[in-house]
């Protein structure tokens, strides 16, 4: 079969390097500005999960490597390599069974449309915290989002999912079916030996009262922000979520060394009565005199995805690193330091504690998921130059080696995978392991080559 062959099975579309528009096809397969340097021989534009089967079997039988993208919304990459990049973003479906508590969703609805149309019907899930991210490279990563201290790592609400194999199978994976892919499921990431192209995801009551408030202060006033997260974290109900943005000032003000330290506490509550009780005893324990105070605010989905898409703009230059870490306030210190010397004023940090009761204080479910902390950080280097590469890049990296001390671990949906140990760092040593086995079952032959950076060179896989 050939690439004319191909393009005739498919009810999708088949871009080659040798069609008009390739290069406009694979500049738009990464949202980030840094686009490896791969040259896919063909994008697959699925439609349909024939679509994907047929393709995958085709890959396989010419030996050439597959790169599933869904959104093309990473940090790393890794959706655009050589071989065949495999573009499921039609596959975008949402199905609400509200008697089961079950929504059937494609591997490419995003999470603010997964949001607005569960609300709808009286349902929530543990959505990311950005809105044009897609399911399939959340969920397969963990997915840390909103409530996540409540309602716990996204992908362990996963209750079952349809997989294309490497042979072009398609498979059912579940607690009950095909167990060790399920497991991998469950926060594998880029070493899932498989495309996802069906999830099954068990739903949350609607939280009626959702309310936050933000204050603001000088960068310098971290330690005294970080004191007054971990004291209402230690007693807050699990559905307090609280986040610290480090960043440089906005508009109107013209001087952007000037840093702030950002608290913004988030309410998930049965009741806006509810929300605003717990709101209103953590803003007494709120430090004095802050730049800024806005709130109580009413929130939805909506608004609370608002202010992350402004934050991080569609084409810029990105590059990012996230820790799990048990010492949050000493963490975020660092991150505050590494942000008053950013060569971007467009860069920042975020960092949260979780709730005391939280997933992070019990054992984690057998799942590949299997590195996290009691408190979380990511630094985001944010540029337009491609001049300005390689200083944003020492900057970044410098900070993640100045967090070392304090991380017990990274979070591998939005880590510097460039860096030959990372990926490594991202699980347990027994998860570790355990993802080369499976891997080495289901895909014997690596023909899911995720990349590691924006490079063109392939993961380090193979069982050591």
């Amino acid at each position: 079969m050939s690439f004319d062959d191909l393009k005739a099975a498919l009810r999708g579309e088949v871009i080659t390097a040798a069609d008009g528009g390739y290069a406009d096809h694979r500049a738009k397969m990464i949202w980030n500005g840094r686009k490896p340097d791969a040259q896919p021989v063909a994008i697959v534009r699925a439609r349909t999960v024939a679509d994907v089967q047929t393709t995958i079997a085709f890959a396989a039988r010419r030996g050439i490597s597959v790169s599933p993208r869904g959104t093309g919304h990473n940090f790393s990459g890794i959706a655009l390599q050589d071989g065949i990049v495999l573009d499921l973003s039609a596959l975008n479906q949402i199905e609400i069974d509200s008697g089961a508590g079950i929504a059937v969703v494609g591997p490419t609805a995003c999470n603010d449309v997964l949001a607005e149309r569960l609300a709808e019907a009286g349902f929530a899930f543990p959505v990311g915290h950005c809105a044009s991210v897609s399911l399939s490279g959340y969920l397969l990563g963990g997915g840390f989002g909103w409530n996540s201290g409540e309602w716990g790592m996204a992908c362990h609400s996963v209750d079952s999912a349809d997989v294309v194999l490497a042979d072009g199978r398609l498979v059912s994976a579940s607690a009950a079916e095909n167990p060790e892919l399920f497991w991998a499921l469950r926060g594998g990431g880029p070493l899932f030996p498989g495309v996802v192209v069906r999830y099954r995801l068990r739903l949350q009551k609607l939280r009626r009262g959702m309310i936050m408030a933000i204050r603001s202060y000088p960068i310098e006033r971290i330690d005294e922000v970080s004191r007054w997260m971990q004291g209402v974290m230690a007693v807050a109900p699990d559905g307090v979520e609280f986040t610290v943005i480090l960043h440089s000032a906005p508009p109107p003000v013209a001087d952007p060394s000037v840093k702030l330290v950002t608290a913004i506490p988030t309410v998930f509550a049965e009741s806006d009565a509810d929300a605003q009780e717990a709101l209103e005893g953590i803003a007494l324990w709120a430090p004095a005199d802050p730049l800024n105070a806005v709130g109580p605010i009413p929130a939805t989905y909506g608004s609370l995805y608002a202010g992350s898409d402004q934050a991080n703009p569609v084409g810029a230059r990105y590059l990012a690193e996230a820790v799990w870490s048990d010492e949050p306030r000493r963490l975020f210190r660092i991150m505050a330091d590494a942000v008053a010397r950013a060569p971007s004023a467009a860069s920042y940090a975020v960092g949260s504690q979780l709730p005391a009761r939280s997933f992070a204080s019990r054992p984690l479910p057998d799942s590949a998921f299997s590195m996290a902390g009691s408190g979380f950080g990511a630094l985001y280097g944010i540029w337009d130059d491609p001049a300005q590469d390689a200083a944003n890049t020492a900057w970044l990296r410098a900070a993640a080696d100045a967090m070392s001390p304090v991380t017990r671990g990274h979070y591998v949906g939005e880590a510097d995978l460039a860096r030959p140990e990372r990926l490594a760092q991202c699980y347990a040593p027994e998860a570790w392991a355990r993802l080369q086995t499976v891997r080495g079952c289901y895909d014997p032959t690596g023909l899911f080559r995720r990349a590691s950076s924006t490079s063109a060179a392939p993961l380090a896989i193979a069982a050591e």
